[in-house]
């Protein structure tokens, strides 16, 4: 037995201390590879502290000027929550309304709306929760002292935050002038409408002849006279339009109206018209069986003032085609003429009052600037919506859209 032990011993020892060498080797290894392991994962770690102490700098910086610029702005600056809560306004507030940015915090700005303004704000703030923007909408905002202010807002919202930011800019000094100005009108208006219509009546009938056959010179001066007093009669029945239609006293009879005999009526009654420029009317799309709910008389007065715009621009001898298509439970109705088209400097302006492109041109066909800016109000008021596409030289459509009676 010890021969024996004594022929093991040496080849077990060489081999153990192989498998220990060995062994020793591979926890030599992987404590190494552990050790590379854990300095890069101390490499990537500070990189990664570092790289979130520059973005908290930065934060930090960008909400620094954030505040700068709320305290400097001379706008009422706002942030507010989807739910209508103020986060965050700026001292603007105070100077402008009376109230700390401590008082409005956590209060919904909805409450401070006039009671005649709260739905039209309210429909402003649910745009602004799916996405929208709202762009130099005015209303009334309640003040400290009980008095209200107009404001004119913009805001946008941060859809991933659930925040709303807002400039608002108070506008009431502008809005009383405003009104000042637009009762004027409308009282000089009232005041000079009997008389210029009687003014017009008693012209039109000496240039009948009810006074007998006149000189051809008074001839001449009453048929310029009977034009100026048609056209200071069609301008006081517009101011009067917008200042009904600002101060909402416009009154609308609403009902189911089919809307190809009111085409073919206005077209008709404009057709005489459309001949002193030597223009005719054609429809060219009808669409049968269109129905509307609307006024028939202020939709024939937006048609009216379409016809009549589109023949007064039209070369001699040309055509306004008209139009009508049926698409989605909408109806829009287009007239075009072959005129020269909107310059592009004036394009932005087309629907304000006494908008005029070439106002010596348009003086000269009788025009008077509201004409469009009555038919935008009008159509708005009918929940539907105005337009126009022009080429220089090649020629303007103009376009109105309805909803269809009982697509919905």
């Amino acid at each position: 037995m010890e021969q024996g032990r004594q022929k093991l011993t040496p080849s077990v020892l060489g081999v153990l201390a192989a498998v220990f060498l060995l062994v020793a080797l591979g926890l030599l290894v992987t404590l190494y590879s552990l050790f590379r392991k854990a300095q890069r994962s101390a490499g990537e770690l500070a990189r990664i502290n570092s790289t979130l102490e520059a973005e908290m700098a930065e934060r930090s910086r960008a909400e620094q000027e954030r505040d700068r610029f709320f305290e400097m702005s001379a706008d009422l600056l706002s942030i507010t929550g989807f739910d209508g809560r103020v986060l965050q306004v700026n001292p603007a507030w105070e100077k402008a309304l009376g109230y700390s940015p401590a008082e409005l915090r956590g209060r919904p700005l909805a409450e401070l709306a006039h009671p005649d303004d709260r739905d039209g704000t309210l429909r402003e703030a649910q745009k602004l929760r799916l996405g929208g923007v709202t762009i130099d909408f005015e209303s009334r905002c309640l003040a400290r002292d009980g008095t209200y202010r107009w404001l004119s807002w913009r805001s946008t919202p941060n859809m991933e935050r659930s925040l709303v930011y807002s400039v608002a800019r108070d506008v009431d000094d502008r809005k009383k002038v405003e009104q000042m100005k637009n009762e004027f009108i409308a009282v000089v208006s009232h005041e000079l409408r009997t008389p210029m219509t009687s003014i017009r009546g008693s012209l039109g009938l000496l240039a009948g002849g009810v006074a007998g056959e006149l000189p051809a010179k008074a001839d001449t001066l009453v048929a310029i006279a009977v034009k100026n007093s048609e056209r200071l009669v069609r301008l006081i029945n517009d101011i009067l339009d917008i200042e009904k239609l600002e101060s909402g006293k416009m009154g609308f009879r609403f009902a189911p109206i089919e809307l190809m005999p009111l085409i073919e009526q206005a077209v008709a009654t404009n057709g005489f018209y459309a001949e002193q420029y030597a223009v005719r009317f054609r429809i060219t799309a009808p669409a049968r069986g269109s129905r509307v709910w609307a006024d028939a008389d202020r939709i024939l007065q937006v048609l009216t003032n379409y016809l009549s715009n589109a023949a007064k621009f039209s070369p001699r001898g040309g055509t306004v085609a008209v139009a009508v298509i049926r698409s989605e439970g909408r109806i829009t109705v287009s007239v075009a003429d072959q005129g020269r088209g909107i310059p592009s400097e004036f394009r932005h302006r087309i629907f304000e009052k006494f908008a005029q492109a070439d106002a010596s041109s348009t003086r000269q066909k009788g025009g008077t600037g509201l004409g469009l800016s009555i038919s935008k109000a009008i159509v708005e008021r009918h929940g539907g919506k105005v337009w126009f596409e022009t080429e220089e030289g090649v020629g303007t459509v103009f376009f109105f859209e309805l909803l269809e009676w009982g697509s919905g």
